[in-house]
């Protein structure tokens, strides 16, 4: 979601999109996965294919890009935690304030499976509208505007 917040944006611009994706995301009830899940390990895959996609298509230091790291990054508090037996202190706001914020609507609970799926179907359709603009790439893309 990070990605297409971020797609045709300026760096700063891409990193705040990003980040903002992840609150707005947050607010909608989901399930996080654990260590002691499978679907985490499928999850940080897909998710790391997805970066190099967006690198590898869009340009490395692409909005798309750059909004795409921007929007995972805070998730890798709750690895910290998970790993770090809780003794992690959550900075992401909506991480901070998790009873208050991180899912607040929708019911039932967004699966890790669907949110998965529907990251990948995004950022496919991402680099498929930046590719019929005519910004397409295989390793070269236009940087972000500073």
């Amino acid at each position: 979601m990070g990605g297409a917040a971020g797609s045709g944006r300026s760096a700063g611009a891409a990193l705040g999109a990003g980040l903002a994706s992840h609150g707005l995301l947050d607010v909608v009830r989901h399930e996080d996965s654990t260590l002691r899940e499978r679907g985490l390990l499928r999850e940080v895959a897909l998710s790391a294919a997805v970066i190099v996609a967006f690198g590898a298509c869009l340009g490395w230091q692409s909005g798309a890009m750059l909004g795409a790291v921007a929007g995972i990054v805070p998730d890798g508090e709750h690895l910290l935690e998970l790993l770090s037996g809780g003794r992690y202190p959550a900075m992401f706001p909506t991480h901070i304030f998790h009873s208050r914020f991180h899912s607040l609507l929708g019911h039932p609970a967004v699966s890790g499976r669907h949110q998965t799926a529907l990251g990948v179907g995004l950022a496919l359709v991402v680099i498929a509208l930046r590719r019929r603009r005519g910004s397409w790439s295989l390793m070269e893309g236009e940087p972000a505007k500073l």
